[in-house]
């Protein structure tokens, strides 16, 4: 009986000295908790806020999510199109080098 009660002393001893659950979060986090987003750049995801949900204001708040959509849409469009692009370079790119390959293999 005198070995579990010094375990348990020992053990309520750590929970003392160390801040369990200090470790235990930063063990097992994902630290999503952590990180902040500005509301500019996420507010067109929310289903409702305060620009929309006034009916003095809703009209101003749906023009803004709409433009920031619009924006949105674009800037992912002209990233593609620049991917595109790119690799259409590279497979040039490839073809010439193929080709100089073949002309040093034909010489």
């Amino acid at each position: 009986m005198e070995i579990i009660a010094l375990i348990a002393i020992g053990i309520v001893g750590l929970y003392i000295l160390f801040p369990v659950r200090t470790i235990i979060q930063r063990l097992f986090s994902d630290n999503k908790e952590d990180e902040f987003s500005p509301y500019n750049d996420n507010f067109m995801y929310f289903l409702s806020d305060y620009d929309r949900a006034n009916p003095v204001t809703k009209k101003q708040g749906m023009e803004r999510i709409l433009n920031a959509r619009e924006a949105l849409m674009e800037e992912q469009h002209k990233e593609e199109l620049e991917g595109l692009e790119a690799d259409e370079r590279r497979k040039k790119e490839a073809e010439q080098q193929r080709a100089k390959e073949k002309l040093k293999a034909e010489k």
